[in-house]
């Protein structure tokens, strides 16, 4: 199973003149990169989500789909566990066997040893800390104001 974890705005453009689609076009690809320089040096920067590898970070991006009626700018990231954090997660989780060195047992140290640790699940609550969803419901207004704008800008051309 592969969630995707992304955020879109989608326009539709069967009756718009050229120049106001191209006006609204622009807005939207402006405001998808403040989203995701928002959820980059915010969210995952403290504010939701603390950095530790920087992998999930770097992984948001925008993309942008056109066809002739249609245009949707996404932010998305590809990382497995994102899904995790923004929607919550309860369940078990499966954890494969692995090596692992111990250096101490029953409280007392002893000379580091490799042990096999077989294979098990365990119960697994992460709490929701939605960083892509909050991001875009924070600039909403903003978005629909510069749609606003570039289709009145567009009507007075």
């Amino acid at each position: 199973m592969e969630l995707k974890t992304k955020v879109s705005v989608n326009v539709n453009f069967k009756k718009i003149s050229k120049s106001v689609r191209e006006e609204i076009i622009a807005a939207i690809k402006l405001n998808a990169v403040k989203l995701t320089n928002n959820i980059k040096s915010g969210k995952l920067t403290g504010q939701v989500l603390k950095v530790r590898t920087g992998r999930l970070r770097n992984s948001i991006h925008k993309i942008d789909y056109e066809s002739n009626d249609n245009f949707k700018s996404v932010v998305r990231t590809n990382v497995k566990y994102a899904a995790v954090h923004e929607y919550g997660f309860s369940g078990a989780v499966s954890v494969k066997s692995h090596m692992r060195t111990i250096k101490q047992a029953f409280g007392k140290s002893i000379s580091p040893k490799t042990i096999t640790v077989n294979a098990y699940t365990r119960n697994a609550n992460y709490p929701q800390r939605s960083f892509m969803r909050t991001a875009l419901a924070e600039i909403r207004n903003d978005v629909l104001n510069d749609v606003n704008k570039a289709i009145g800008r567009a009507i007075k051309k």
